[in-house]
């Protein structure tokens, strides 16, 4: 899962210099300009991005599961929807976002939107 979680890290990181610079710029110009080796930059992607990621999942899980929510497949499937439709775009679907994000994309999304709701509801602030 790491290595999926850099390659998501390294692909968003592409996706923003393209943005940013058109299609002017690759990562590799970027890495070289920057004195940066393509290994350094992978370092840096999985302490800074993959690591705390994969962190701050487990403990959205360990709440969900914690608190004894569960999945509800037609909740998930009602989500995916508007998740897809939020974005207005028709280049935007459900496979394409997983395609970019991973299989369990949308289920993470509902169950980090359960905890995050949940603690919100919850919090006691003094």
């Amino acid at each position: 899962e790491k290595e999926m979680v850099i390659e998501q890290g390294i692909e968003m990181f592409k996706q923003n210099l393209q943005q940013y610079y058109g299609s002017s710029v690759t990562l590799k110009d970027y890495l070289s300009a920057n004195g940066q080796t393509e290994d350094e930059f992978n370092e840096y992607v999985a302490t800074n991005y993959a690591e705390p990621l994969m962190e701050e999942e487990m403990v959205i899980y360990a709440i969900f599961d914690d608190v004894g929510f569960k999945m509800d497949k037609k909740e998930i499937v009602d989500f995916t929807k508007k998740e897809v439709a939020s974005y207005k775009s028709d280049k935007v679907t459900e496979k394409t976002l997983k395609e970019q994000y991973g299989e369990d994309y949308f289920e993470y999304l509902y169950i980090q939107e359960k905890v995050v709701k949940y603690l919100n509801d919850n919090a006691k602030i003094s």
